[in-house]
């Protein structure tokens, strides 16, 4: 999702961005992979997940104007952020174990 389509003044937008993660959790946690890169792919799922999670969040306080929740929101996207390092961190691992230059 792009910055400038995240509005949470536009619950269409963000709700379809939130299906999206939902498909591309659901596509990737599909996926075969090599035993190697079974922790990657999981945490790739646990990404589109919480991104799917925190655009929810969002949705769902933009309809009644509750800020608490909002920041509950935002929150989830932070913590959706660190996932994504936690993801780099694996696959940065496979890349090393299988002698590959990134």
């Amino acid at each position: 999702m792009s910055r400038e389509d995240a509005n949470p003044d536009d619950r269409g937008v963000l709700e379809e961005h939130a299906g999206a993660y939902v498909d591309l959790a659901e596509a990737q946690a599909a996926m075969e992979v090599p035993p190697i890169a079974t922790e990657a792919n999981d945490a790739a799922v646990a990404v589109f997940t919480a991104y799917a999670d925190a655009v929810t969040l969002v949705v769902e306080s933009s309809g009644d104007g509750d800020v608490d929740a909002l920041v509950e929101g935002v929150n989830a996207f932070n913590d959706a952020g660190t996932a994504v390092n936690d993801l780099l961190e694996q696959l940065q691992s496979i890349a090393d174990d299988c002698d590959i230059s990134v």
